[in-house]
């Protein structure tokens, strides 16, 4: 599962022109120059399965996953979900981390030189250091899950997460990237999907997985991601934006 050539689609309507399902609730954080910023300049995308965003953008992510990557390793170390953000570090500086699609993905683009402009250094002060104190604190907590948890527990986990970023449809992915964004042997991953088929939670299909119950799959998951029995989306919906239940702070800024 490399990172593939970069031919995403941005498409020609601009964010000022979508419409409102694709608001995202991070620009409503912004000083107010960055934000009438993003809605004047934000380009539309969507990204398959692989491909990478630009390095210098910032995206702001309305559906599907994207996988944060340490250079040259394969192993996922976190994820950024619709109402996230990736590349702040690509507006001050060099990133160390990589992403790539792990689901398809939607969002829309703002250039990240440009945006830092349009933010004032105080403001800039205080997501950076936020951004690094959460980033130590999901590495350290990823760690901790691959230390502690069992494959079938962490495979169940992940295929949670992706569901939920696809808004409940299947999850398209091989057993085999399955097991490279975990770590572990691809025999594992095979027998925990097979278990977790067993116990009604999946079926394993040609390359993708149907979760069938939600509420098995997050009784078996490590709990890692904080979902234990959370209700299904409703077939007919595919929300671009995942709503929260709780005022957004400037901790939700940050990815990376």
């Amino acid at each position: 599962m490399g990172f593939a050539t970069q031919n995403y689609a941005v498409s020609s309507q601009s964010l000022q022109a979508a419409p409102s399902p694709l608001w995202h609730p991070v620009v409503s954080l912004l000083p107010d120059a960055a934000k009438n910023f993003c809605i004047e300049r934000g380009q539309i995308i969507t990204l398959e399965p692989d491909e990478a965003p630009p390095r210098d953008q910032v995206f702001f992510s309305t559906f599907g996953a994207l996988g944060v990557f340490i250079q040259d390793s394969p192993i996922c170390i976190d994820t950024v979900l619709p109402g996230s953000v990736w590349g702040w570090d690509y507006a001050i500086g060099r990133n160390p981390f990589e992403a790539k699609a792990l689901t398809a993905c939607e969002g829309f683009l703002v250039p990240a030189g440009e945006l830092k402009q349009r933010m004032d250094d105080l403001w800039l002060s205080r997501l950076m250091n936020a951004n690094g104190t959460l980033r130590a604190k999901r590495l350290a907590s990823e760690a901790a899950c691959n230390a502690m948890h069992t494959c079938l527990q962490r495979t169940a986990k992940w295929i949670s997460r992706l569901w939920r970023a696809g808004a409940g449809g299947n999850v398209k992915i091989t057993q085999s990237d399955m097991a490279e964004i975990t770590g572990f042997q691809r025999t594992s991953v095979n027998a925990a999907c097979g278990a977790l088929q067993d116990r009604g939670a999946l079926r394993i299909l040609r390359g993708r997985l149907q979760v069938l119950d939600i509420d098995a799959l997050a009784a078996i998951a490590c709990g890692c991601d904080g979902h234990h029995h959370a209700p299904a989306p409703k077939a007919e919906e595919k929300p671009r934006v995942v709503a929260t239940h709780k005022r957004m702070d400037e901790r939700d800024l940050v990815r990376t």
